[in-house]
């Protein structure tokens, strides 16, 4: 992918000779020979529960594949909402995974209300707090994004249980794309992270074992409220 995204630039500026040409990724190491380069690490978009969450991934601490963060240079108003970790295990947990699992679902959907209730503590954005307990809700459905590594089915025991719960959960498909990105319909959007990335959420929930790359990758997406569902 390197190496395609290098050729693309090199013959689009020889159609286009001096064309000012902008690229970002969140690797390092991979820009064409000549570019100027600049390292964007400060933490600005997601509070510091959720920014420690993010820089334990591996290609941060181990494959060094990704710059780590430096300090916000901001004062930090607030620590954001703590993060939420529900796990799949014990009695009547079933599925193959959180996502298969209709206790999870319900858990899950259980938060999610308190959240819409004002039940538990004020959710806060990085730069926002946004008060909760009044009428309109504090929180639409349209913030809330469902993320995994692996691809969503409307049998989903989660999905089936969120809805069931009365929160208007959508399984992501090719030609929701622009809908989802613009989260013009209040629902809950379930997605692959790899079709999303770059999308951000108030509040993200990942259900599914946490490792690899998924910190980066999916819990990146939250500007708020972080939800974790593993093993």
């Amino acid at each position: 992918m390197v190496n395609i995204f290098k050729t693309f630039c090199h013959k689009l500026l020889t159609q286009v000779p001096h064309l000012h040409l902008w690229a970002a990724s969140y690797f390092h190491g991979d820009a064409p020979v000549g570019w100027q380069v600049e390292y964007l690490t400060r933490p600005l978009r997601s509070p510091p529960a959720v920014v420690r969450e993010v820089k334990q991934d591996v290609r941060i601490t181990t494959d060094r594949h990704v710059k780590p963060y430096s300090k916000r240079g901001v004062p930090d108003h607030t620590d954001g909402p703590p993060v939420t970790r529900l796990y799949h295990r014990g009695q009547g947990h079933s599925g193959d995974g959180p996502g298969d699992c209709v206790t999870c679902g319900r858990e899950v959907a259980s938060f999610l209300h308190s959240l819409r209730d004002g039940v538990t503590a004020t959710v806060t954005t990085s730069s926002t707090p946004i008060s909760c307990g009044s009428t309109p809700p504090c929180l639409q459905w349209r913030d809330v994004l469902l993320l995994s590594s692996d691809s969503w089915r409307d049998s989903c025991g989660m999905v089936r249980t969120l809805i069931e719960a009365g929160i208007p959960v959508r399984v992501m498909k090719d030609d929701d794309m622009e809908d989802v990105a613009t989260a013009r319909s209040d629902v809950v959007w379930a997605a692959v992270g790899d079709h999303v990335l770059g999308l951000e959420r108030k509040v993200v929930v990942c259900p599914y074992d946490v490792g690899g790359s998924v910190r980066l990758h999916l819990m990146s997406r939250c500007t708020s409220q972080l939800v974790i569902v593993s093993r």
